[in-house]
C-alpha cells in the first residue's frame, strides 16, 4: 500500500474507532548532524533517534500558538563513570505530549507518569542534568538525561 494511502486509512480507522490521536513519524529522526545543527548537545552521541514537538501539540485542523518546544531523544547508554560525574538534574517540567510512541517501554513509561507536572528526577531515577545551546540564537537550554541499561533518554526544554 502507499504510503499517502495507508495514513489515510489509519486515519480513517482512527476517527471510526474513538478519535485517537494520529502521530505523524516524519518529525523522528536519526541523523546526528541535523540535530548538532539546530541544538548543540553537552553529550556527544555516536547515533541518536530525536524528535523536536511543541505544546500544544499540532495534531491538525488550524494551527494555534506553540507555548514550549521540547527535545526527546533517546542515545546509547552513557558511560557510567561520565554519567556520575553530571550534576543531579533539579527540577523539570515535563511536556504533556513528551511519552512520544517510538520511545522504549520504560521511558515513555516514565514521562507518562509526570505529564505536566514539574518533577525532581535526579531523586527517584538515574538521570542528571543535561544541557545545550540553541544554534541560531545561541540560547542555553537544559533539562535532563537518564541513563538505562542499553539507551539513555534525553529530553531539553527548547522554548
Amino acid at each position: 500500500m502507499k504510503p499517502a494511502i495507508a495514513r489515510l486509512t489509519r486515519l480513517g480507522l482512527c476517527i471510526l474507532l474513538a478519535g485517537c490521536q494520529v502521530t505523524d513519524s516524519r518529525n523522528i529522526s536519526d541523523d546526528v548532524d541535523a540535530l548538532h545543527n539546530i541544538v548543540e548537545l553537552d553529550v556527544a552521541p555516536r547515533a541518536i533517534r530525536w524528535e523536536i514537538f511543541g505544546t500544544p501539540e499540532y495534531v491538525g485542523a488550524v494551527q494555534g500558538p506553540t507555548d514550549f518546544v521540547t527535545l526527546v531523544a533517546e542515545v546509547p547508554g552513557l558511560n557510567e563513570a561520565e554519567f556520575k560525574k553530571r550534576a543531579k538534574s533539579g527540577t523539570v517540567w515535563i511536556a504533556p505530549e513528551a511519552a512520544r510512541p517510538w520511545i522504549s517501554s520504560d521511558f515513555r513509561s516514565l514521562l507518562s507518569q509526570h505529564r505536566n507536572a514539574s518533577v525532581d528526577l535526579s531523586s527517584h531515577y538515574n538521570c542528571r542534568a543535561a544541557h545545550g545551546k540553541l544554534r541560531e540564537t545561541g540560547q542555553r537550554v537544559g533539562g535532563f538525561i537518564c541513563n538505562g541499561s542499553a539507551k539513555g533518554l534525553l529530553y531539553l526544554s527548547l522554548k
